[in-house]
């Protein structure tokens, strides 16, 4: 909730990660089932989606 106010605040994860992604395959991010800033997060740095229904 602390990056709400920040600028690009929906980038904050793909800059977390961009740094260890070349030492992986795959990652896979986990979500809540909702369209919160965690999920946003995770659907901007994502190549791929699996949406289970």
């Amino acid at each position: 909730m602390s990056l709400v106010g920040e600028m690009g605040h929906e980038r904050f994860l793909r800059d977390a990660l961009d740094p260890v992604l070349g030492g992986y395959d795959h990652v896979v991010i986990d979500t809540p089932p909702n369209l919160g800033l965690l999920t946003v997060n995770a659907l901007v740095c994502a190549d791929r989606v699996l949406a289970p229904v």
